[in-house]
């Protein structure tokens, strides 16, 4: 989110979200200048979803990641734009993070039609329990060929 190696960030782990200057972020500078913005998905790792909002959102949903297990994908809890609700076991992560994107464009467009936005996505697939939608669960996956570069032994030009 801003563009800075993590040494310059001190965000250097997993657990490290609260150490990030928030006003680094594109979200701070895109706000500051007039745009909407909104998010929907994972924030940050370790970022307390259900208890601190993410800074600098217009508009947000935040699903809360402070376990990973099957709840990142069902019967996850959820920050909407500063109220925490329950998502029941029917409803897929990955759907539910989509779904809220598309409304955020659509209330912003609705709202401001001639405003600039920034929209941040993401969703928790594939991350492990790497759990997929049903409809998904037996679709066939191509051969993975590789390439020249995934091959490639002598890595002697390549930083460590």
């Amino acid at each position: 989110m801003t563009g800075r190696y993590p040494h310059n960030t001190h965000v250097e782990t997993n657990r490290d979200a609260q150490a990030l200057d928030q006003r680094t972020t594109v979200q701070y500078y895109l706000q500051r200048a007039g745009y909407l913005t909104a998010m929907s998905g994972k924030y940050l790792n370790s970022w307390p979803e259900l208890l601190k909002d993410p800074p600098y959102f217009d508009r947000f949903a935040a699903i809360d990641d402070a376990r990973y297990d099957r709840h990142i994908y069902y019967g996850f809890n959820v920050n909407v734009d500063g109220g925490v609700r329950h998502i029941g076991d029917r409803v897929y992560s990955v759907d539910y993070t989509a779904d809220q994107a598309i409304r955020f464009l659509r209330d912003l467009h609705a709202g401001h039609p001639d405003r600039p936005w920034f929209l941040y996505v993401a969703p928790f697939a594939p991350h492990f329990p790497n759990i997929p939608e049903p409809r998904f669960a037996e679709a066939a996956e191509p051969p993975w060929r590789g390439d020249r570069g995934v091959a490639e032994r002598d890595l002697g030009d390549k930083p460590h």
